[in-house]
This record gives C-alpha cells, sequence and structure tokens, in this order.
C-alpha cells in the first residue's frame, strides 16, 4: 500500500528493506533506489537484484510494485549465496 506522499518504488524500497532486515538478509543484500532509467511500462518500475556474487550477472526486471513485491523478495531468498 503507498503511503501519502511517497512513490510506489519509494514504499517497495521500504518494504524490501524491512523485509530483508527482518529475515538478516540486510548486509547480504542492499535496496539502493537511483533515478528512472526510463525504460519501464506505465505502472512498473525496474529492478536489479544483486549481490556480492553476482559478478555483474544481474536480472533487470520490470514489475508491479504492489503484487510482485513477494515473487521479488522470494527471488532474492532462492538466489543467495
Amino acid at each position: 500500500m503507498q503511503t501519502r506522499g511517497s512513490t510506489a518504488s519509494e514504499d517497495l524500497e521500504n518494504w524490501l528493506k524491512s523485509r530483508l532486515k527482518f529475515e538478516g538478509l540486510w548486509g547480504e543484500f542492499r535496496v539502493v533506489s537511483t533515478s528512472c532509467l526510463g525504460v519501464c511500462p506505465q505502472m512498473g518500475i525496474t529492478v536489479v537484484i544483486a549481490s556480492n556474487g553476482s559478478r555483474g550477472n544481474s536480472p533487470c526486471l520490470i514489475v508491479n510494485p504492489q503484487s510482485d513485491r513477494e515473487l521479488i523478495y522470494l527471488y532474492i531468498k532462492q538466489n543467495k549465496k
């Protein structure tokens, strides 16, 4: 759910940070925002999932920040090194 005055990407960023910290994965994974990359369709945001061991081989996903958040988190958890 989007909070007043925040963007969908900020809400997803905050949700992922909280979830990673709660699960003890913060540090192995980080959540960092950037300026617009200009590749998202309407109602989507771009997410790159990288870890310290990814060596530049990181997936770039265009996701719905609400309905895909659990899928993003599960992907992170399944692919942790």
